[in-house]
């Protein structure tokens, strides 16, 4: 496969203890290693750099919680070894090729000039947090209560019509 290394790896482990009163520590690792790798295709590049050399990626973190997980303070670094890694390269022209010998065309061989420059995309180097998990409804290992029934919709107000007048005082000499 192109630009595929030949061996990777992941590994790590999670360890977790009680701690205090209703405490709990996790000290977690990943690793990530991967085999030299061709980050562009390219034939006789000078000191081959247009491979990524075999790197060790290692993330830790040690986390702090409530024994019902209901909070967390987590520190955490990523690739604390610091290894930045290229990837997705390409020879290119960033400095307008105007150098002894003519321009540089962009190529992946030997120019009249030398060879193209190089550019790639990277990955971040180290980098650490610090975290903090609340949970509103205490544990995460905790089921939700269940969510109470709607009650059913009131009837309507029944409109009550007031009583119709009394019938108009009879007149003298009728018969009401």
């Amino acid at each position: 496969m192109i630009r595929a290394p030949e061996w990777t790896a992941n590994f790590g482990f999670d360890y977790e203890m009680p701690v205090g009163r209703g405490l709990k520590l996790r000290l977690s690792n990943n690793n990530q290693y991967s085999s030299r790798f061709p980050a562009f295709q390219a034939i006789g590049r000078p000191d081959d750099d247009n491979f990524q050399s075999a790197f060790l990626k290692v993330d830790a973190s040690l986390a702090l919680s409530a024994a019902n997980d209901s909070w967390e303070i987590a520190l955490i670094g990523k690739n604390i070894t610091d290894k930045v890694i290229g990837s997705n390269c390409s020879p290119s022209n960033f400095a307008g090729g105007g150098v002894a010998g003519g321009p540089i065309t962009g190529g992946t061989t030997s120019g009249p000039p030398g060879f193209a420059e190089v550019g790639c995309y990277s990955e971040a180097g180290r980098a650490v947090y610090l975290r903090l998990t609340m949970h509103a409804r205490g544990s995460r290992s905790e089921p939700m209560p269940a969510t109470p029934a709607l009650a059913p919709p009131a009837p309507a107000p029944e409109v009550i019509s007031p009583p119709p007048p009394p019938p108009p005082p009879a007149r003298p000499g009728e018969r009401g």
